[in-house]
């Protein structure tokens, strides 16, 4: 029998290429799905609890707005570029500001648009998962690969004077519990320079108090690096005496900052006390009352009276010099100061800078 007759290949069609007709398919997710997953795994990577909280947060603003201006799209693998860009134009320009803040004011329920910083930090937690997503095979595209950053204007944000410091420290009444708190709390804020959170966070076990030194380890910090922070002996006095007080009303906490009840105190309730201290102290319309600005104000003081710029970034716990730079913002009357300090030590002076006259004597050339 002659072989060709037995192939039994024979008259069939040879295929070498994939059909372009076929494509490949990628299974269905919902958010939920997707996320679920997503953040399982970061979990499992051990970042730090803020940043899994901010997911956590972003996630559901994405996922309500979803719900609210794309119902038909529920699966992850459907969203494109542009229906990112629309959200990134509703947090904009359409957003209500301070939208569930429990202090928001008549005046700010009209004002709609997150700034540029806020949407940026948005932008940071889609590219987060987005590129997760489409690396694990969730999705066959990435809608942020090509989505850029919003440009933010120089931090705008002053410090307080001297004389609005004192105005400030005046307003809590210390012969109550949470006056003498608050006034110890401010007092640290301005000379520590240490973050809202870092300060209501704070454990008594964190102090050194022969030393006079505050060390907060590197789960607490930002860059999960450990940060030793130098304090004065007013301000150990301070804390040991309000720990004293804490130890009696509330020995089983080991928190410094206590609310009146004992529960530990919140960012968002210091500083509401502190934006009432500035409008009691007449201050408010002259600068933001803040906890922050307690951390710009302190890092101005800090170079401003001959500190170290790098002693300076450790303290404040950031990676990065123009971090630093961000935070000291300086006037003009600032650069008059630092500049007529910087000529009165330096070998100029007193000194004239024109070229001294010594004399008409003319002097010839030998040839």
């Amino acid at each position: 029998m002659d072989s060709s007759t037995s192939d039994k290949r024979v008259g069939k069609k040879r295929i070498d290429k994939r059909n372009t007709i076929l494509k490949e398919t990628v299974q269905q997710y919902t958010h939920e799905q997707a996320f679920q997953m997503f953040y399982q795994a970061k979990c499992a990577e051990r970042l730090r609890e803020l940043t899994l909280r901010d997911y956590r947060k972003h996630f559901q603003y994405l996922f309500e707005w979803f719900l609210e201006h794309h119902p038909e799209i529920t699966c992850v693998s459907d969203i494109t570029p542009e229906v990112i860009r629309e959200y990134i134009y509703f947090l904009s320009y359409e957003k209500p500001l301070y939208e569930g803040h429990p202090y928001r004011s008549d005046d700010r329920k009209a004002r709609k648009g997150l700034a540029p910083g806020a949407v940026n930090v948005r932008i940071n937690t889609l590219k987060a998962m987005f590129r997760w997503f489409h690396q694990e095979g969730l999705t066959s595209i990435n809608p942020t690969q090509n989505l850029s950053r919003q440009r933010v204007e120089e931090d705008k944000i002053g410090a307080f004077t001297d004389e609005q410091v004192e105005a400030l420290l005046e307003q809590p009444d210390r012969t109550t519990y949470a006056g003498n708190r608050d006034y110890v709390l401010m007092r640290l804020l301005l000379e520590s320079g240490m973050r809202i959170g870092e300060v209501v966070a704070l454990e008594k076990g964190e102090i050194d108090f022969k030393t006079r030194l505050i060390t907060l380890s590197g789960a607490k910090n930002k860059n999960r690096r450990l940060r030793v922070i130098p304090v004065s002996t007013s301000i150990v006095r301070l804390l040991m005496e309000l720990i004293g007080e804490n130890h009696v009303y509330f020995p089983e906490s080991d928190r410094v900052f206590l609310a009146n009840y004992g529960e530990p105190l919140s960012p968002i309730s210091i500083t509401h006390r502190i934006k009432q201290y500035g409008t009691k102290a007449g201050i408010a319309h002259e600068v933001r009352c803040s906890p922050h600005t307690f951390r710009h104000t302190m890092a101005k003081n800090f170079l401003t009276s001959g500190g170290d710029i790098i002693a300076l970034q450790r303290i404040l716990g950031h990676s990065s010099m123009d971090m630093v730079r961000k935070y000291v913002q300086h006037t003009p009357d600032d650069l008059r100061i630092a500049h007529d300090r910087f000529i009165s030590n330096s070998s100029l002076g007193g000194r004239s800078m024109t070229r001294p006259n010594h004399g008409t004597t003319k002097r010839t050339r030998d040839f």
